[in-house]
């Protein structure tokens, strides 16, 4: 077989343009694009991997927001009980202290109250029995005046004599002679001898009667009574066992 030289120089001629035609036309507009699309690739891939280490940096962000707010929200929880822990404690103790002063406050009225009653049903008490002895007396005791004046008078008569003189002037300003029965004309004529001795002359003397004495007078003047009958002699014993108790 014969080969031509001009043949195969055609040949690798031709070959030679094809390949710088392809070079110049085909493989480097593909060469190109593909840089580019590299470029875009890798332009992406660096913004992606960007976005990806701000969002990841974003939720660490919040993680540490989120344990934060735990924390606090925890922190803020804990305060709140301990305030109120402390406030129902407060809210206990000065309840209790109520509680109590309402206790002592009842107690002391109902002591109040008792002694109150107690010393009422101790004066109901006084009342009957000054009221019963009144009448026994009444019924079983003298039936004259005459004994209880004498004990009026010979009382002033035992006075020493400044205060002798002194009840002297006293009853010759005005005398008033109150028995529990009307005194009979003997012993009004003695009495009024024995005031005539103790004031130096005759005196007037007023006569009444007061028949809850039960028995005996009363000397009344201006300044000053003397009491012999048997009504103070019982409200005097009902008065001291009023004071007994609180004497003692």
């Amino acid at each position: 077989m014969h080969v031509s030289l001009w043949n195969v120089a055609l040949q690798v001629i031709n070959f030679a343009v094809l390949a710088w035609l392809l070079q110049r036309f085909l493989f480097k507009p593909v060469r190109a694009v593909l840089a580019k699309r590299q470029e875009v690739v890798a332009a992406a891939t660096k913004s992606a991997e960007s976005k990806q280490r701000e969002a990841e940096e974003t939720i660490a962000t919040y993680r540490a927001k989120s344990d934060g707010i735990a924390e606090e929200a925890a922190r803020a929880r804990d305060e709140a009980l301990a305030a109120a822990s402390e406030a129902a404690a407060r809210v206990r103790e000065e309840a209790t202290k109520q509680a109590r002063g309402i206790v002592e406050r009842a107690s002391a009225d109902v002591e109040r109250q008792r002694a109150t009653a107690l010393a009422s049903l101790e004066d109901r008490a006084g009342d009957l029995a000054a009221r019963i002895a009144l009448r026994v007396l009444e019924e079983a005791g003298p039936h004259e005046d005459g004994p209880f004046l004498s004990r009026v008078t010979t009382s002033i008569d035992a006075l020493d004599a400044a205060r002798k003189a002194v009840v002297a002037r006293q009853l010759d300003h005005g005398v008033e002679l109150v028995s529990a029965r009307a005194l009979d004309a003997t012993t009004r004529a003695r009495f009024e001898a024995w005031l005539a001795s103790l004031v130096g002359h005759a005196a007037r003397v007023a006569y009444s009667v007061d028949a809850s004495f039960v028995a005996g007078v009363e000397l009344r003047s201006a300044t000053g009574v003397w009491r012999a009958h048997l009504r103070d002699g019982v409200e005097r014993i009902r008065a001291e066992l009023r004071d007994e108790p609180a004497a003692a």
